[in-house]
């Protein structure tokens, strides 16, 4: 137990980070690059370098890595790119990446802030409310 201890403790994280992100780059420009039915190949390409760029910073800027998905993926959709439309969806794993990076690393006054905390916290539904109340 001790070995695997230290084994995962020399471990550079940031550097599995920048691992992951240049796979997640690779898997997104080939799947663009040969999926059927997309009508912009290089803009589908191109944007998906950006959108999983992120994912290799997501430790040290947290909300500046859901930030930067979040624009690239509306600016890419602005532009007839299909990287959402992609059949694996390997999207949603940097997706997903980004947004645990925020919400583990993040204290919760930014993290709320950033991202939509206080919306979550004032429910609309007043079934919601009035279940709150009763605690």
């Amino acid at each position: 137990m001790r070995a695997r201890t230290r084994f995962a403790s020399r471990i550079d994280q940031t550097g599995v980070d920048v691992a992951v992100a240049a796979v997640l780059m690779v898997d997104l420009i080939v799947e663009a690059t040969f999926a059927s039915g997309l009508p912009d190949r290089l803009a589908t390409a191109l944007f998906a370098i950006l959108f999983a760029a992120p994912v290799a910073v997501r430790r040290r800027w947290p909300a500046g890595a859901v930030i930067a998905c979040t624009v690239v993926g509306l600016l890419e959709d602005a532009v007839d790119g299909q990287l959402f439309n992609l059949p694996s969806h390997s999207t949603t794993i940097v997706l997903m990446l980004c947004s645990y990076g925020a919400g583990a690393w993040l204290p919760p006054l930014r993290r709320d802030r950033r991202c939509g905390g206080p919306a979550r916290r004032r429910p609309a539904d007043p079934d919601v409310r009035d279940r709150r109340e009763r605690r």
